[in-house]
Protein backbone atom coordinates (compact mmCIF):
# COMPACT_ATOMS: atom_id res chain seq x y z
CA UNK A 1 0.00 0.00 0.00
CA UNK A 2 1.48 3.55 -0.97
CA UNK A 3 0.58 6.60 0.84
CA UNK A 4 1.72 10.11 -0.51
CA UNK A 5 4.12 11.96 1.56
CA UNK A 6 1.12 14.84 2.32
CA UNK A 7 -0.53 11.83 4.13
CA UNK A 8 3.09 10.82 5.75
CA UNK A 9 3.29 14.22 6.90
CA UNK A 10 0.15 14.82 8.24
CA UNK A 11 0.74 11.91 10.45
CA UNK A 12 4.00 13.10 11.62
CA UNK A 13 2.91 16.57 12.66
CA UNK A 14 -0.10 14.68 14.93
CA UNK A 15 2.11 12.67 16.61
CA UNK A 16 4.46 15.13 17.87
CA UNK A 17 1.54 17.25 18.73
CA UNK A 18 0.33 14.78 20.78
CA UNK A 19 3.60 13.97 22.19
CA UNK A 20 4.42 17.63 22.81
CA UNK A 21 0.66 17.74 24.70
CA UNK A 22 1.95 14.85 26.85
CA UNK A 23 4.95 16.79 27.84
CA UNK A 24 3.45 19.86 29.71
CA UNK A 25 1.62 19.65 32.89
CA UNK A 26 -0.24 22.22 34.46
CA UNK A 27 -0.63 22.55 37.91
CA UNK A 28 -2.78 20.22 39.57
CA UNK A 29 -6.20 22.18 40.53
CA UNK A 30 -8.03 21.37 43.87
CA UNK A 31 -10.98 19.90 42.15
CA UNK A 32 -8.15 17.00 40.98
CA UNK A 33 -7.71 16.00 45.03
CA UNK A 34 -9.94 13.69 46.03
CA UNK A 35 -10.49 13.67 50.12
CA UNK A 36 -8.35 10.35 51.27
CA UNK A 37 -6.31 10.58 49.01
CA UNK A 38 -2.59 9.60 50.23
CA UNK A 39 0.58 10.29 49.48
CA UNK A 40 3.45 7.92 51.43
CA UNK A 41 7.44 8.27 50.69
CA UNK A 42 10.43 6.50 52.12
CA UNK A 43 12.99 9.32 53.29
CA UNK A 44 16.81 8.00 53.56
CA UNK A 45 20.14 10.36 55.02
CA UNK A 46 23.30 9.68 54.31
CA UNK A 47 27.08 10.45 54.47
CA UNK A 48 28.46 10.50 51.12
CA UNK A 49 32.09 8.98 52.63
CA UNK A 50 29.74 6.18 54.06
CA UNK A 51 26.98 5.83 52.07
CA UNK A 52 26.00 2.48 53.45
CA UNK A 53 25.55 4.13 56.50
CA UNK A 54 22.51 5.79 57.13
CA UNK A 55 21.92 9.06 59.48
CA UNK A 56 18.41 8.66 59.22
CA UNK A 57 15.70 6.33 57.71
CA UNK A 58 11.81 7.54 57.99
CA UNK A 59 8.71 7.60 56.67
CA UNK A 60 6.54 10.86 55.42
CA UNK A 61 2.72 10.40 54.16
CA UNK A 62 0.45 13.27 53.21
CA UNK A 63 -3.61 13.11 53.14
CA UNK A 64 -5.90 15.13 51.72
CA UNK A 65 -8.38 15.68 54.34
CA UNK A 66 -11.53 18.11 54.31
CA UNK A 67 -11.64 20.66 57.25
CA UNK A 68 -14.20 23.48 57.31
CA UNK A 69 -15.49 22.52 54.10
CA UNK A 70 -12.12 22.91 52.44
CA UNK A 71 -9.72 20.72 51.06
CA UNK A 72 -6.59 20.44 52.80
CA UNK A 73 -3.02 18.56 53.18
CA UNK A 74 -2.19 16.80 56.36
CA UNK A 75 1.89 16.18 56.09
CA UNK A 76 2.79 13.24 58.92
CA UNK A 77 6.80 13.11 59.46
CA UNK A 78 9.19 11.71 62.08
CA UNK A 79 8.25 14.10 65.41
CA UNK A 80 4.84 15.61 64.12
CA UNK A 81 2.26 16.76 61.49
CA UNK A 82 0.99 19.97 59.79
CA UNK A 83 -1.69 20.56 58.03
CA UNK A 84 -1.44 23.23 55.09
CA UNK A 85 -3.60 25.18 52.36
CA UNK A 86 -3.33 23.23 49.21
CA UNK A 87 -1.12 26.12 47.55
CA UNK A 88 -3.69 27.64 43.85
CA UNK A 89 -1.77 30.88 44.16
CA UNK A 90 -0.56 32.22 40.66
CA UNK A 91 3.14 32.63 40.21
CA UNK A 92 4.00 36.28 38.52
CA UNK A 93 6.41 35.92 35.59
CA UNK A 94 9.47 37.05 37.66
CA UNK A 95 8.84 35.46 40.77
CA UNK A 96 11.86 33.39 42.26
CA UNK A 97 9.44 30.37 43.35
CA UNK A 98 9.74 26.43 43.75
CA UNK A 99 8.11 25.46 41.25
CA UNK A 100 6.93 27.08 38.17
CA UNK A 101 3.88 25.98 35.78
CA UNK A 102 3.07 25.08 33.45
CA UNK A 103 6.36 22.21 33.55
CA UNK A 104 7.81 21.74 30.15
CA UNK A 105 10.91 20.05 28.70
CA UNK A 106 13.20 23.20 28.91
CA UNK A 107 11.57 25.36 30.83
CA UNK A 108 14.30 27.21 33.15
CA UNK A 109 13.80 29.57 36.50
CA UNK A 110 15.41 31.23 39.58
CA UNK A 111 14.17 29.97 42.87
CA UNK A 112 15.01 31.55 45.99
CA UNK A 113 13.38 30.76 49.39
CA UNK A 114 13.62 31.75 53.20
CA UNK A 115 12.50 28.55 54.70
CA UNK A 116 12.06 27.01 57.84
CA UNK A 117 12.23 23.09 58.11
CA UNK A 118 9.84 20.72 59.79
CA UNK A 119 12.42 20.38 62.86
CA UNK A 120 12.56 24.09 63.05
CA UNK A 121 15.51 25.05 61.57
CA UNK A 122 15.83 28.02 59.21
CA UNK A 123 17.67 29.11 56.33
CA UNK A 124 17.58 30.41 52.93
CA UNK A 125 17.98 28.71 49.43
CA UNK A 126 18.85 30.23 45.99
CA UNK A 127 19.44 28.08 42.98
CA UNK A 128 18.97 28.07 38.94
CA UNK A 129 15.87 25.53 37.89
CA UNK A 130 15.57 23.74 34.47
CA UNK A 131 13.42 20.78 33.73
CA UNK A 132 15.75 18.61 31.82
CA UNK A 133 13.35 15.28 30.84
CA UNK A 134 10.63 13.82 30.52
CA UNK A 135 11.25 10.41 30.89
CA UNK A 136 10.24 7.07 32.64
CA UNK A 137 11.09 6.46 36.22
CA UNK A 138 10.62 3.50 38.44
CA UNK A 139 9.52 3.53 42.49
CA UNK A 140 8.44 1.52 45.11
CA UNK A 141 4.85 2.61 44.23
CA UNK A 142 5.05 1.91 40.56
CA UNK A 143 6.89 3.27 36.72
CA UNK A 144 5.33 6.49 36.35
CA UNK A 145 6.08 9.14 33.32
CA UNK A 146 7.84 12.43 34.83
CA UNK A 147 9.26 15.60 34.81
CA UNK A 148 13.13 15.69 35.39
CA UNK A 149 13.73 18.72 37.47
CA UNK A 150 17.48 19.82 38.28
CA UNK A 151 18.57 22.57 40.94
CA UNK A 152 21.51 23.94 40.96
CA UNK A 153 22.55 26.42 43.57
CA UNK A 154 23.44 27.33 47.49
CA UNK A 155 22.05 27.17 50.64
CA UNK A 156 22.65 29.02 54.10
CA UNK A 157 21.56 28.22 57.86
CA UNK A 158 22.67 29.05 60.98
CA UNK A 159 25.10 26.25 60.79
CA UNK A 160 26.85 27.54 57.90
CA UNK A 161 26.70 27.58 54.04
CA UNK A 162 27.02 25.09 50.82
CA UNK A 163 26.50 24.17 47.39
CA UNK A 164 23.11 22.61 47.28
CA UNK A 165 21.96 20.74 44.48
CA UNK A 166 18.19 18.63 43.81
CA UNK A 167 16.56 16.51 41.42
CA UNK A 168 13.31 16.06 41.36
CA UNK A 169 11.29 13.61 39.20
CA UNK A 170 7.25 15.08 39.10
CA UNK A 171 4.49 12.59 37.68
CA UNK A 172 1.16 14.63 36.55
CA UNK A 173 -0.43 11.02 37.18
CA UNK A 174 -0.47 11.05 40.89
CA UNK A 175 -0.25 15.17 41.22
CA UNK A 176 3.56 14.61 43.44
CA UNK A 177 7.17 13.91 43.14
CA UNK A 178 7.59 10.64 42.91
CA UNK A 179 11.71 10.71 43.58
CA UNK A 180 13.95 13.90 45.06
CA UNK A 181 17.33 13.38 45.51
CA UNK A 182 19.25 16.41 47.31
CA UNK A 183 23.28 16.35 47.71
CA UNK A 184 24.75 19.58 49.91
CA UNK A 185 27.36 19.40 52.30
CA UNK A 186 29.09 15.86 51.98
CA UNK A 187 25.51 14.20 52.39
CA UNK A 188 22.96 12.92 50.40
CA UNK A 189 19.03 13.06 51.19
CA UNK A 190 16.74 10.24 48.92
CA UNK A 191 12.77 10.49 48.92
CA UNK A 192 11.14 7.87 46.56
CA UNK A 193 6.86 7.44 46.83
CA UNK A 194 6.41 4.12 48.03
CA UNK A 195 2.90 4.07 47.97
CA UNK A 196 -0.05 6.00 46.46
CA UNK A 197 -3.73 5.30 47.54
CA UNK A 198 -6.84 7.27 45.57
CA UNK A 199 -10.28 5.30 46.38
CA UNK A 200 -11.80 7.19 43.40
CA UNK A 201 -9.42 5.66 40.59
CA UNK A 202 -9.24 2.44 41.95
CA UNK A 203 -5.04 3.27 42.45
Amino acid sequence: MKFSSVFITIIIIGLASVNTIAQEAQRPGIESFTVGETWEWKEKLVVDAEPNRALMESFETRTVVLDAGEKKFVKKFAGGSKTSAIDQTDSKVNEKVFRKWPLKVGAKWEYEESWTSDDGTTGYTRQDVEVVAFEKITVPSGTYSAFKIVHRGTFKNARGSSAMNDVYWYSPEVKADVKHINESGGQTYTSVLVKYTNFSSGQ
